[in-house]
């Protein structure tokens, strides 16, 4: 059997109304869950993902609801196949509607709501000319005394000078 048949007929089984509404729970469930993780400070990958995912849970509900409506609608029937092709397009722009808003509305809270952590990084207003070059001179410190000593054990294999 082809792919496309099973896909086609698991999408003709479903009720428009039923895909609209799992849609809608899971631009819901990732709105939710990247506040969570906001508040905890935590999955940064995954806050700067969430409201892309929520577009994009939007974009493919839209996809849905229009394969929804095409599949029912029968070209003999077209006044039974109408209603159906409206639930998908009904489905198409509310799911739409839904993962936009979401993505607005959690750029817009991730900009007004103080965040719980910074994450690590200092503030700017706490970095002087004379932080940055404590950390580069501590950062370059290690490197050189590893080169001298990698220099002098080649030199000095037995901890002394031997002639080759």
């Amino acid at each position: 059997m082809m792919l496309s048949k099973v896909l086609e007929s698991l999408l003709s089984t479903m009720n428009s109304t039923t895909i609209t509404d799992c849609f809608i729970w899971a631009v819901i469930a990732v709105f939710l869950g990247a506040l969570y993780a906001r508040k905890k400070g935590e999955s940064s990958h995954f806050l700067e993902y969430a409201p892309t995912l929520m577009t994009a849970l939007g974009i493919l509900g839209t996809f849905v609801g229009v394969v929804i409506g095409l599949l029912h609608f029968d070209t003999t029937n077209i006044e039974h196949s109408i209603p159906v092709l409206l639930g998908g397009l009904k489905t198409a722009f509310i799911t739409s509607i839904v993962g936009m808003v979401g993505a607005l509305a959690f750029n817009i809270l991730d900009r007004l709501l103080p965040s719980s952590k910074n994450n690590g990084i200092a503030s700017p207003v706490t970095v002087t000319p004379d932080h940055i070059h404590e950390v580069l001179q501590s950062q370059h410190k290690p490197t050189k005394a590893s080169h001298c000593q990698k220099l002098e054990r080649y030199l000095f294999p037995n901890g002394h000078f031997t002639s080759w």
